[in-house]
């Protein structure tokens, strides 16, 4: 008796991979920041390795949060196409690391392991993020607005 067994692969989304652009030099980086600082926009720089297995890990994480957040530029780093100067002074130890741009300064900087990527990244852009859209949801069974707490819009 012979037995199958059937593996299904998915792929991230093609939306998901156009929107993290790649850094591919040092002066683009720079330039980001710079882009950053005139435009007003947030931008989030992932700093990876292709030989580092957390890395890897935390690549598809960081494609769902670029899938989900669509008002942030999302950027990566590889350290293959990068100076080790250029690591250092931007303050980077350990990979993954991840730089939150805003107006040209990284406001928020930070290594960690891949099961806290999401979490950490999450937690800020939600207090970035969402002023700039209105959450529509539901509590308690009531439809309400995240900037009309408390008020219901509809009953059932």
């Amino acid at each position: 008796m012979t037995s199958f067994v059937l593996l299904l692969a998915f792929p991230p989304s093609a939306s998901a991979l156009l929107s993290v652009k790649p850094i591919t030099s040092d002066a683009g980086y720079h330039s980001l920041r710079e882009a950053t600082r005139s435009t007003g926009r947030i931008a989030i720089v992932e700093f990876s390795s292709e030989t580092c297995a957390a890395c890897k890990i935390a690549r598809p994480l960081f494609e769902r949060m670029a899938a989900m957040y669509e008002e942030v530029e999302w950027h990566e780093q590889l350290y293959e196409s990068s100076t080790k100067a250029h690591f250092k002074s931007c303050g980077i130890a350990f990979l993954p690391h991840v730089h939150i741009i805003q107006d040209g300064v990284a406001i928020e900087s930070f290594s960690c392991p891949p099961s806290k990527l999401y979490g950490r990244i999450g937690s800020k852009l939600h207090s970035l993020v969402a002023p700039l859209r209105p959450h529509r949801g539901w509590l308690n069974g009531r439809r309400w607005h995240s900037w009309r707490i408390g008020r219901r819009l509809d009953q059932e």
